[in-house]
């Protein structure tokens, strides 16, 4: 009995302690970081989210939680002025993406963009909820973690390759493994990634309210810039330099700021000058030499890192205790004037020294599909110069062109792909997007798409601007500059790449959306928050009736989503079963696909295939029928149509399908003689 007392009295104290850590626990904001950690790091992993059925099984699960938030009032819809804009910008751009259902050239592409855009609905709403109006710091803590992890995988895939299988390396596009892509499976969207991380570790270094954290966060700046280096992104390189400059010009406190970038900025180019030195390594090879010069560098990157973080730990010291001069004292009168004559004499020399004949030269250089490129030097750092476009210019070209023809509508939203290839002006690619977020909107949606695209981005970047100049608080405006250089860095590499297609860049952007316009923000030590709503109870029977319509709302957003990725996974399925042999099987797979999606020519051509292969002529036809009928614009549907026809002894039928495909791609590499 004397033992079991003090037992029972441990015990209370230990579930007392357990009990007030609990009531401790900041719950809103440990939701605002784990959520962008754990989407960010998931969706990386899984090559971007790029995937329809991983970026579809994300965005069900998103509305199911938005359907309890809504229809259970389990959080607060508390978004700011700023930030419904900002989401009502979102939603009537997924909403024209809707409406061009009704008269797009492939309804099975327009409704998998519809698709792909309810899902950022629902991750933009979950994020704002999380974020509410005080968590902007922790959700921005928790997107650059989950940067962090996707760089860490992507640099371990490159200097420890023997811990992952070569197919996974070489997913995405195997010609071009010199450039690291893992595990987003594109370079570009790897060193966007990046771009959006850096000026968030910055912040974090800058202005975390420990040195520990401020050093880690310095150490990890260097590393993004390795991964950064090895993906040879000449647009994602700018990105970093844009969003860097646009931090230092907004936060409160330069000198600090830029003591901590050159601290940085100094450790990351001595990693890429180690990087560049190893030649196979830096060229992506798979062999005892590359494993060698992996682990040379592993060990110098650690190296590197703990002396950076050391170093933005004393300037964080010097900061803290120091006593500055008079003259390092600035205030926004006199910073703004330095600054404004630092940028006319900028202006100055880059016209004397011949700038703008360089940029037109370069300018030129970009718009020649074809021009001289230095990509196939050995040196990374001679890579890194080449501007030649790759044939964007051309893209582009072809989007206005769209734009032109139907201006209110364009095309529909997905349908890229089928006007390039009738109309494209290069030969010898595939070619499903315009490498423009903006132009394809363009092209896609006509003006009212782009508009409305555009207005969205723009307003986060002039909220981001506004809202860091008028706050007076140095640590929140610490965070608006860093949010907004990691949204200038995503709106710049947007404008030149297909990112928004690769799930895991538009989510990152959503949470620095969320912590610019949703947040508070102090004004003269006043917290100014958007106007409250009215505080006269809502009617019981209204509230009902929002309850129920959100809720119907979200259950009818998950079933658009759940649908197409069901024929899409039903249509892999009958693939699959076609190569293990098991043709039943696939065919009743493929006419379950078609079921789902009937305006699909996808799931029609599958069938078609299926039945050939059990020389199921007459029946084949028929469904390569219905495959041309649901998607008349792509060459592939009437090029089979016109194989089968042939089967079918019906030559008259097979040549005039076979002009139709050529009709609408005349420079593809298949009809080449």
């Amino acid at each position: 009995m004397d033992q079991t007392i003090p037992l029972q009295r441990v015990l209370s104290q230990r579930a007392l302690s357990l009990a007030g850590s609990l009531r401790r626990l900041d719950l809103p904001a440990l939701t605002a970081w784990l959520l962008p950690a754990v989407l960010v790091s998931y969706l990386g992993i899984q090559g971007g989210g790029f995937d329809t059925v991983v970026n579809s099984q994300v965005g069900i699960a998103a509305w199911w939680v938005l359907l309890l938030i809504v229809a259970f009032g389990l959080a607060p819809l508390r978004f700011g002025r700023a930030g419904w804009v900002t989401l009502g910008l979102l939603i009537a751009f997924a909403a024209w993406t809707t409406a061009s259902l009704a008269w797009t050239q492939s309804s099975e592409r327009t409704m998998g963009d519809v698709s792909l855009d309810l899902v950022y609905v629902a991750l933009a709403g979950l994020v704002f909820i999380a974020i509410g109006r005080t968590a902007a710091r922790h959700a921005l803590n928790g997107l650059a973690c989950g940067i962090a992890v996707v760089a860490a995988v992507a640099l371990l895939s490159r200097l420890h390759f023997q811990w992952f299988s070569t197919p996974a390396l070489n997913q995405a596009l195997p010609s071009s493994t010199r450039k690291l892509s893992y595990p987003l499976n594109y370079w570009n969207a790897l060193a966007d990634l990046m771009a959006i991380g850096i000026p968030l570790t910055l912040r974090a270094a800058c202005g975390a309210r420990t040195m520990l954290w401020r050093a880690i966060a310095g150490a990890t700046v260097p590393l993004l810039g390795l991964c950064a280096f090895l993906t040879v992104s000449r647009g994602g390189t700018i990105a970093i330099a844009v969003g860097v400059v646009v931090f230092v010009v907004l936060v409160a406190d330069r000198i600090p700021a830029i003591g901590v970038v050159a601290v940085s900025g100094a450790g990351t180019a001595l990693l890429i000058a180690a990087a560049n030195q190893r030649a196979a390594l830096r060229d992506g090879l798979r062999g005892t030499l590359a494993a060698h010069q992996g682990n040379e560098l592993l060990g110098i990157a650690v190296a590197v890192a703990v002396g950076v973080g050391l170093l933005v730990m004393a300037v964080g010291l010097i900061e803290r205790h120091a006593v500055r001069p008079r003259a390092l004292t600035f205030s926004r009168r006199r910073a703004t004037a330095i600054g404004s004559v630092a940028f006319m004499l900028a202006v100055v020399v880059f016209t004397a020294v011949g700038g703008f004949g360089f940029l037109e030269h370069e300018w030129a250089q970009f718009k020649t599909p074809n021009g001289p490129s230095r990509l196939a030097g050995g040196n990374a750092l001679q890579r890194l110069q080449d501007v030649t476009g790759n044939g964007r210019y051309q893209y582009w070209q072809a989007a206005v062109s769209a734009a032109k023809a139907k201006p209110l509508t364009g095309t529909g939203a997905g349908t890229f792909e089928y006007w390039w290839a009738q109309f494209g002006t290069l030969s010898g690619g595939f070619v499903r997007d315009a490498h423009s977020l903006y132009i394809q909107a363009l092209g896609e949606l006509g003006y009212p798409g782009l508009l409305l695209i555009a207005g969205f981005v723009a307003f986060v970047l002039a909220c981001g601007v506004l809202r860091a100049i008028r706050t007076a608080d140095p640590a929140q405006r610490l965070v608006l500059a860093a949010a907004t250089a990691g949204a200038t860095a995503f709106a710049l590499a947007a404008a030149v790449e297909w990112i928004w297609l690769i799930p895991v860049l538009p989510i990152a952007f959503f949470v620095l959306a969320g912590a610019i316009g949703t947040s508070s923000v102090a004004r003269e030590g006043v917290m100014v928050a958007a106007p409250p709503a009215p505080t006269a109870p809502p009617r019981r029977r209204r509230a009902l009736w929002l309850r129920v319509t959100g809720a119907a709302v979200c259950l009818g957003a998950a079933t658009a989503i759940a649908i197409p990725m069901a024929a899409t996974e039903a249509v892999r399925d009958s693939q699959a079963l076609v190569r293990s042999g098991n043709l039943s099987a696939a065919l009743a797979r493929a006419r379950g696909a078609a079921a789902l999606q009937p305006y699909a020519a996808s799931p029609w051509l599958q069938e078609a295939l299926v039945l050939e292969v059990q020389n199921r002529i007459p029946q084949a036809v028929v469904a390569a029928e219905h495959a041309t009928r649901e998607g008349p614009t792509d060459y592939d549907n009437w090029l089979v149509l016109s194989r089968l026809q042939a089967r079918d002894g019906h030559a008259g039928a097979a040549l005039q399908d076979y002009l139709r495909a050529h009709s609408l791609s005349p420079l593809s590499p298949v009809f080449a003689s």
